[in-house]
């Protein structure tokens, strides 16, 4: 028999509206920071977890990870985290700092590598053998675009306003999810291989790609009837995940279980921080709360 253990970043809240990063794992809120953070991507590897963020000081917020809890402090510079990967020995992390401006880079082992001049920022990074794979938005006129970058070489994959918030690379395909604005509505979309694929829906947002076999899986929301609505598309059909004002962001697939991480929206800027597994809502933190990535791991029974 398998074991199987699910893995939440995100943040809670505080009556004061004091946000502190954290991870749940299996619906355990296991608390990261004393100041005042934020998580925004979790990886899993062994026994070690890695969860990557930022956390404020004086105003101002600096990129760091946590491995086991203790935090790891990558930026001296204004700076934010926005994904981590581990390969082998090597933590990869992704995201932003700011001098300037915000410029795009990721850092392995704390060492920084800058990915643009220009205006810009990273989402979401992915390695695989020895290619590292970033993706994110730049700017170089009134518009932000999607880009990828592979071992720093970048290819531009929209001219449209378009913003990449999620990576997943498979052999030798490499899949982006987003969204672009076509003029008048925001479309969900995924690019494969630097090719789009749009999602029917108008007013839609894609936060997450994962491919499992054939299929290719994508967590956000569209909004109906004036309210955002979680979902995930599977090979580019939607499927609901509540009838509530609610996002999806991030989803895994382990196996033949599809989990998704996102949170509803209450009265007074309220949330519920929550994953679905199969459709099925399981709450985190009820009373303020954003559940932003999500890792599932499986064992044996031993």
């Amino acid at each position: 028999m398998k074991n199987t253990d699910v893995y939440i970043a995100g943040h809670y809240y505080t009556y004061k509206g004091e946000l502190f990063a954290c991870y749940w794992k299996n619906e355990n809120r296991i608390d990261l920071s004393t100041v005042e953070s934020s998580a925004r991507s979790i990886y899993v590897c062994g026994t070690d977890i890695y969860v990557a963020g930022c956390y404020y000081d004086d105003s101002k917020h600096f990129a760091c990870y946590w491995k086991n809890g203790r935090r790891v402090d990558i930026s001296s510079d204004k700076s934010f985290a926005s994904s981590v990967f581990v390969s082998g020995t090597n933590v990869y992390v992704a995201g932003y700092y700011e001098e300037s401006k915000p410029i795009a880079c990721y850092w392995k082992n704390g060492i920084k590598t800058d990915l643009d001049t220009v205006h810009s920022n990273a989402n979401s990074i992915c390695v695989v053998d020895s290619d590292v794979y970033v993706v994110g938005s730049r700017s170089t006129g009134p518009n932000d675009i999607v880009c990828c970058w592979k071992n720093g070489a970048r290819v531009d994959l929209s001219t449209n306003l378009s913003f990449a918030r999620s990576l997943f690379v498979v052999e030798n395909d490499v899949y982006v999810a987003g969204f672009y604005f076509n003029g008048k509505n925001y479309i969900a979309c995924y690019w494969k291989n630097g090719n789009r694929i749009d999602m029917p829906e108008n007013d839609s947002c894609s936060e997450s790609i994962f491919v499992s076999g054939t299929d290719v899986y994508m967590a956000g929301y569209y909004d109906k009837d004036k309210c955002d609505i979680a979902c995930i598309w599977k090979n580019g059909i939607k499927i609901d995940l509540t009838t509530e004002d609610s996002i999806a962001t991030s989803v895994y697939v382990e196996g033949s279980d599809v989990y998704v991480a996102g949170e509803l929206f209450w009265e007074h800027a309220s949330t519920t921080a929550c994953y679905w597994k199969n459709g099925i809502k399981v709450d985190l933190e009820i009373d303020g709360g954003n559940a932003n990535a999500i890792f599932v791991t499986t064992r044996l029974n031993e």
